[in-house]
């Protein structure tokens, strides 16, 4: 999924860890204080069934959360999920970074 992104935004994405890679952590640098990391994984139950997990975490200084009076923060790993299950992990992710302005992003990492 990350090598996909890598692709997209050469500018701005580098995995690290090859194809590889379980998670992608991104962060402005034109306002610090907020990280989001994207967890891949994939569970094979005894039977056989794959099943794909993306989950967002996020990080922010107090003095952000202290602004975010909406409670985004709180309520971004939830909507994250949600379109994950309506758009598929990679246009979730991509979306979540555009929505983030990506292109201030000049920390990513995998």
């Amino acid at each position: 999924m990350f090598e996909h992104l890598s692709q997209r935004h050469p500018n701005s994405v580098t995995i690290s860890e090859g194809t590889e890679a379980t998670q992608l952590t991104f962060s402005r640098s034109d306002q610090p204080g907020a990280t989001f990391t994207v967890h891949w994984t994939i569970d094979i139950s005894n039977i056989g069934k794959v099943t794909p997990k993306v989950q967002l975490v996020t990080k922010a200084t107090r003095q952000l959360l202290k602004m975010d009076t909406h409670g985004v923060f709180a309520r971004l790993p939830k909507r994250f999920e949600e379109k994950v299950n309506s758009h598929g992990a990679r246009q979730a992710t991509e979306l979540l970074m555009i929505a983030s302005s990506l292109n201030a992003f000049t920390k990513i990492t995998v």
